[in-house]
């Protein structure tokens, strides 16, 4: 999930906590947190996802209250995926599933006011966790969002896209990443040399592909290219 989140320098600057005390309806970590049953520690208390996100904008935190900590369950396997703005990469719509002890748990985020769980996708994934238990729902656009980037109806229906897809991916990924990984090549862009990288996620090096951002991806000192002359 967090290397859906703007752009690496997004990323090396901003934190969980920024982000979830924000609570920005299209934000990505409230829909982790929600899926994952998650617990939020501020410097007076502890207060579970559910009790946490109480609206646009808005959470259960108190004037001068400080988010310290978050505590993630691991679950059995779960997976989250969106459509993002092109412009903001914000979510569009976005759905995280998760198969834990204590159930299943869809927590959507970018299509409401606030984040928010689907309970008809939940029940039908405990009983039967694929994506063809969900393609028969379909979410009430009611109370979704509607603006210049998507309409309601369009973003209920993303929704259970986003779901379908959620669940095909945590069935089929495979296990944790471990440090003794093979060695596995990158293609950077054209400016930039050819380098391996080891057990690093997603890119390694050169400008960030996909994206038009001139801007380098940051890399670890030991993993960075060797300087080149023309540059």
């Amino acid at each position: 999930l967090a290397g859906q989140i703007g752009d690496p320098q997004v990323r090396n600057r901003g934190t969980m906590g920024g982000s979830i005390a924000n609570n920005d309806p299209a934000a990505d970590y409230p829909a982790a947190l929600l899926a994952l049953d998650a617990v939020i520690r501020t410097d007076r208390r502890a207060i579970t996802s559910g009790d946490f996100f109480t609206g646009m904008f808005e959470t259960a935190l108190t004037p001068g209250e400080i988010v310290t900590a978050v505590h993630v369950p691991r679950p059995i396997r779960g997976c989250y995926r969106k459509i993002r703005n092109p412009a903001s990469r914000y979510a569009l719509a976005g759905a995280f599933v998760a198969q834990t002890a204590a159930g299943v748990r869809v927590a959507v985020t970018g299509a409401a006011p606030a984040v928010f769980r689907w309970a008809a996708a939940e029940a039908a994934l405990a009983r039967d966790w694929s994506a063809a238990a969900i393609r028969p729902l379909s979410l009430d656009p009611g109370g979704l969002n509607s603006d210049m980037h998507a309409a309601a109806d369009y973003r209920a229906h993303l929704v259970r896209v986003l779901v379908e897809r959620a669940v095909d991916a945590a069935i089929s990924r495979p296990g944790p990443r471990v440090k003794d990984q093979p060695v596995e090549e990158v293609s950077p862009c054209p400016c930039c040399p050819r380098i391996r990288r080891r057990s690093w996620p997603r890119r390694s090096a050169g400008c960030n592909p996909g994206t038009g951002s001139p801007w380098p991806v940051w890399l670890p000192p030991g993993d960075r290219p060797p300087a080149r002359s023309d540059r």
